[in-house]
C-alpha cells in the first residue's frame, strides 16, 4: 500500500513538469524576421512594402515622425514595379576590381570616343581632386568633355566644356539638368551626340546612384527629363558607368552590388536594337534575372551571340595596333561573324568594299594624328602661327567629319553586300 501511495505522488509530481514542457515547446521562438534593409537587398520588395507599411502606421498611431520610413516604402514600390519591367539582356562577362582602377576594363573603340579621368582629357586645366579623378568623355573629335565637378550647392553635378581654339571654354552646366536629382556622376553621349547616360542619386533612384538616360532636345535647347533604365543595370546598391561601343555592340555597366567597401563589378553586355522586357512565370526567377545573380542564366537562346560578342570583348582587350585580334582589322559582319582579314569575305564585291573601308581608315587615323600636331602645335604657336593654322585646323576638321561618315557608309554596304542583302 506505501508503494502505491508513494508512485501516486510521483506521478503528480510530474503531470506539471510535462506540461510546462509542452508549453514552453508551444511557445518556442518564431525564426528571426527579416529587416526591411535585408528585404530590399534580396529584391523581395513587395515583403518590404508591408513591412513599412505596418510600421508607419505603428508611428502615427503613436505621433512619430514617419518620413524616413514613407521614402523607404516609395523606394520599395519603386523596385517591385522595376522588377517586372527587367530587360531582357544577355550579359556576357564581369570584372571585380577594385573602384580607382575601374576604367582598365572600358575598351571601347575610338570611333565611340575616349574615356578616361577628367584630368587626362582636361589637360591645363586646374580640377579639385574629386573631379580630375572622376571618370570623363570625350567625343570622337576630341573638341568636347562632359564632366562631373562641384556645383555652388556643393554636389556634383554635370558640365562640359568645349576646346576653342587649343583652349577649353569655361565650364557650362549641361542646360535642363540643373534641378534633376542629387548629385551627378560618369555622363556618357552616343555617337549620335544627343543621346547621353549618367548616374545620378535622389527621390528617383532605387539605390545610391542609379543609370538615367537622357537626349537633347534641339528645339527646347535643353536635355530632356532623364529617365531611369530600369533593371537589371540599376539595384539597391550604387551603379553607373553606363557605355555602349556601337562599333563592337558591346555595353559595360558598374556596379557594387555584392561586393565588399573599395570593390565594384564591370559587367559587360550586349546592348539591344531596342528595348526587350523579360517574361519569366517564376517571380524568383525574374527576381535572380534583376539581381544578375548568374550571367550564364542571362544567355538563354542567344549561344552563338555570346560567343561572338566574348570574341569581340576578347579582341577589344588588346592595344590597337595590327588590329584587335591578330588579323588585318575587325570586321563584325553580324552577331555570329566576325572577319579580321579581306581573304574571309565570301562575295568579290564584299570583300572590294571592305578593301575600300580598311583603307578609309588608315587614311582617317593618318588625318586624325595630323589634326591633333596642328592642334598641338597650334597651342604652342605665336599669335601669327596661330593665324596661319587656323584655317588649316578648321579645314581638317571638316574633312575628318566627311572620312568618318564615309567609313560607316563603306561598312555597311560591305556588311550587306556579304550578307546578300
Amino acid at each position: 500500500m506505501h508503494k502505491i501511495l508513494l508512485l501516486l505522488s510521483f506521478l503528480l509530481l510530474a503531470i506539471p513538469t510535462t506540461a510546462q514542457v509542452n508549453r514552453k515547446k508551444a511557445k518556442a521562438p518564431a525564426a528571426p524576421r527579416q529587416s526591411v534593409a535585408e528585404l530590399m537587398n534580396s529584391y523581395r520588395f513587395k515583403e518590404a512594402a508591408d513591412a513599412l507599411s505596418k510600421q508607419i502606421q505603428t508611428g502615427r498611431r503613436r505621433g512619430e515622425t514617419v518620413d524616413s520610413l514613407e521614402l523607404m516604402l516609395l523606394k520599395a514600390n519603386m523596385g517591385q514595379n522595376m522588377i517586372s519591367a527587367t530587360e531582357d539582356i544577355a550579359v556576357i562577362d564581369s570584372f571585380v576590381v577594385d573602384k580607382d582602377k575601374i576604367l582598365s576594363v572600358y575598351r571601347i573603340s575610338s570611333d565611340e570616343g575616349r574615356i578616361d579621368y577628367a584630368r587626362s582629357l582636361l589637360t591645363g586645366l586646374t580640377l579639385s581632386a574629386k573631379a580630375g579623378a572622376m571618370p570623363a568623355f570625350s567625343p570622337q573629335l576630341g573638341d568636347k568633355v562632359y564632366y562631373s565637378d562641384k556645383a555652388a550647392g556643393g554636389q556634383m553635378r554635370l558640365f562640359s566644356r568645349d576646346r576653342l581654339d587649343d583652349k577649353w571654354g569655361e565650364a557650362q552646366a549641361l542646360p535642363g539638368l540643373e534641378d534633376f536629382g542629387e548629385e551627378q556622376i560618369t555622363p556618357f553621349v552616343m555617337s549620335d551626340g544627343t543621346t547621353m547616360y549618367l548616374a545620378s542619386t535622389g527621390d528617383e533612384s532605387l539605390g545610391g546612384y542609379d543609370i538615367f538616360m537622357t537626349r537633347y532636345g534641339s528645339g527646347q535647347g535643353q536635355f530632356l527629363k532623364p529617365e531611369n533604365i530600369g533593371m537589371p543595370f540599376n539595384s539597391p546598391a550604387n551603379d553607373y558607368m553606363f557605355v555602349i561601343d556601337e562599333t563592337n555592340n558591346l555595353g559595360w555597366f558598374a556596379s557594387d552590388r555584392f561586393q565588399p567597401e573599395g570593390k565594384v563589378c564591370v559587367y559587360v553586355f550586349i546592348p539591344n536594337e531596342s528595348r526587350k522586357t523579360l517574361s519569366l512565370e517564376s517571380e524568383s526567377a525574374m527576381r535572380n534575372f534583376a539581381r544578375l545573380n548568374s550571367i550564364r542564366d542571362t544567355w538563354a537562346g542567344e549561344t552563338e551571340q555570346v560567343k561572338a560578342a566574348l570574341a569581340k570583348l576578347k579582341g577589344g582587350s588588346k592595344a590597337e595596333g595590327k588590329n584587335k585580334s591578330g588579323g588585318d582589322f575587325v570586321f563584325v559582319v553580324n552577331d555570329a561573324k566576325t572577319y579580321t582579314s579581306l581573304s574571309d569575305f565570301q562575295k568579290p564585291k564584299a570583300r572590294q568594299l571592305a578593301s575600300s573601308w580598311a583603307e578609309a581608315r588608315k587614311m582617317y587615323a593618318s588625318s586624325l594624328a595630323a589634326l591633333s600636331a596642328d592642334r598641338d602645335a597650334w597651342a604652342a604657336a605665336d599669335k601669327a602661327g596661330k593665324e596661319k593654322l587656323g584655317p588649316k585646323i578648321l579645314s581638317q576638321e571638316k574633312v575628318v567629319e566627311s572620312m568618318k561618315a564615309n567609313i560607316t557608309k563603306l561598312e555597311k554596304m560591305a556588311r550587306a553586300e556579304e550578307l546578300g542583302k
